[in-house]
C-alpha cells in the first residue's frame, strides 16, 4: 500500500482548513461538495477527520517563520490578506531573509488565515484611537485637517472618549486627535460614573469589537442629554447596532469615498482595512460639519443627514407638513 506523499497530505490539510472554516460560517456540506468539486462524502470526512486538525505548515517551515507570527498577525489585522504583499512586508519592515521562499511564507499565511481566534473583533484587535489587544491603531492626522469650520480653522473638540494612554494621559506622538481631555481604557468610558462632560462635543472612534455597540448606546445617551458625538465607525449596515443606535438616532451620517488607513502606535501607515468606515454625528453641530466637508474642497465622502436640528426625522418633516 502507498502512502499519500507530503505535499498530498498538506493540500488534503488545507482543503481540511479551508472547508471547516466555511462550515462555521453556515455552508452546507452539499455546497462546500458542489464549491469544491468532490464528493459529499470526502467532505464529510474531511469535516470529521484527523486531517481537518493537520497544520498546513510543514515542520520545515515553522522554525523560519516562527519569530515572524506576531508581524503577521498584525498584517493580517491590517487587512493585509496576500501571502505575496505579507512576504514584502516581512523583508522590507520585519527582516526576513529574502531567501525565504514564497511558498513557505504562503504556507504560514494560509495557517493563521485558517485559525478563527486572531482575526475575530472579539480579540480587541481593531482600527480606532485605543484597543484592548496587541495592536493599536489610531486615525491619520490629515483626516482631522478636513474637518473645520466654517472660516476653514481646525475643529477641536472637548473630549476624546476612547483615547490611548493612562489615567487621562496620552503620551504617544502619533495621536493627532485635537481635543482638550481624554478619557483613557483605565478611565473606562463606558462606566456611568464616568462623565463625558455637560453638554460637551466629543470625538469617538470605538473599539471595532463587541464594545462598539456599547459605545455607540453612550454616545445616543451623550447626546440626549445636550452633547454631541462625532464618531468614526466601520459601515455595517447589516447590524443591529447600526440600525438601534445609527439610523434612530444619528443626526447626519457621511459614507466615506475611501478607508481610512490609520497608523499604529510607532507611526507606520497600516494596509487598508477589509471594512469602509462612515462618519456619524450625533447632534446638529456636527451634522452641518459633516454637510459642509462632505460638499466642499475636501469632499469627504457621500452626506446622508437623517434629522433636522430639532432631531426629526425626514419623515416625521413630511408628516407634520
Amino acid at each position: 500500500m502507498t502512502r499519500p506523499s507530503a505535499e498530498s497530505a498538506d493540500r488534503r490539510a488545507a482543503l481540511a482548513v479551508e472547508l471547516r472554516r466555511l462550515h462555521r460560517k453556515g455552508v452546507s456540506q452539499r455546497g462546500l461538495a458542489e464549491r469544491f468539486g468532490i464528493n459529499r462524502r470526502t467532505v464529510s470526512a474531511l469535516l470529521a477527520g484527523p486531517a481537518a486538525r493537520a497544520s498546513v505548515v510543514g515542520k520545515r517551515s515553522a522554525p523560519v517563520m516562527a519569530p515572524f507570527e506576531q508581524a503577521v498577525l498584525h498584517l493580517l489585522q491590517a487587512g493585509v490578506r496576500s501571502p505575496a504583499a505579507v512576504r514584502r512586508r516581512l523583508i522590507a519592515d520585519h527582516g526576513l531573509p529574502p531567501s525565504t521562499a514564497a511558498s513557505t511564507v504562503r504556507d504560514f499565511v494560509n495557517r493563521r488565515l485558517g485559525a478563527a481566534s486572531p482575526l475575530r473583533p472579539s480579540t480587541g484587535v481593531r482600527f480606532g484611537d485605543t484597543a484592548s489587544g496587541a495592536v493599536e491603531w489610531y486615525t491619520p492626522p490629515e483626516f482631522f485637517a478636513a474637518l473645520t469650520d466654517d472660516n476653514g480653522a481646525p475643529i477641536n473638540f472637548d473630549v476624546d472618549v476612547a483615547a490611548p494612554g493612562v489615567k487621562g494621559i496620552v503620551t504617544n506622538p502619533h495621536v493627532s486627535v485635537p481635543a482638550g481631555r481624554f478619557i483613557t481604557k483605565d478611565l473606562d468610558a463606558l462606566d456611568p460614573s464616568t462623565s463625558w462632560g455637560t453638554r460637551t462635543k466629543c470625538w469617538m472612534n470605538p473599539p471595532y469589537g463587541s464594545l462598539l455597540p456599547k459605545f455607540t448606546r453612550r454616545a445616543v445617551a451623550h447626546a440626549a442629554d445636550g452633547g454631541e458625538v462625532l464618531a468614526l465607525l466601520p459601515a455595517r449596515t447589516d447590524t443591529r447596532w447600526w440600525h438601534s443606535t445609527v439610523m434612530a438616532h444619528a443626526h447626519a451620517v457621511v459614507f466615506n469615498r475611501s478607508r481610512v488607513r490609520f497608523i499604529d502606535s510607532s507611526g507606520r501607515r497600516g494596509e487598508s482595512p477589509a471594512f469602509g468606515q462612515v462618519l456619524v454625528a450625533y447632534g446638529p453641530t456636527f451634522a452641518d460639519l459633516l454637510e459642509r466637508v462632505a460638499l466642499g474642497p475636501a469632499a469627504l465622502g457621500s452626506f446622508v443627514r437623517l434629522r433636522d436640528d430639532a432631531g426629526q426625522t425626514r419623515n416625521q418633516e413630511e408628516e407634520a407638513a
